[in-house]
């Protein structure tokens, strides 16, 4: 998929990924095994895949996902500095 070759393509010119592209990275995996109630070694991208008829529909719900990742990792960032 785009977003694993965006990021060996980094790996390969010596480019950190931002902290945002690092916790996508270590997180998204875990986060979307947890939300699908599976302890699946599949890649993220074929979990998705899974659940849909084709890539655009894949590419589309993914987005969805991402979002919603993004929005949890927001409200639990909140709350840990209102700790």
């Amino acid at each position: 998929m785009f977003l694993n070759g965006y990021e060996i393509a980094r790996s390969e010119l010596n480019i950190e990924l931002t902290k945002e592209e690092a916790a996508f990275h270590e997180e998204f995996q875990p986060w979307l095994q947890k939300k699908f109630g599976t302890s699946s070694s599949a890649s993220w991208a074929k979990l998705i895949m899974l659940r849909c008829s084709d890539e655009a529909a894949g590419l589309q719900y993914f987005f969805q996902l991402l979002d919603e990742f993004q929005q949890q990792s927001q409200a639990i960032a909140n709350q840990a500095v209102e700790v």
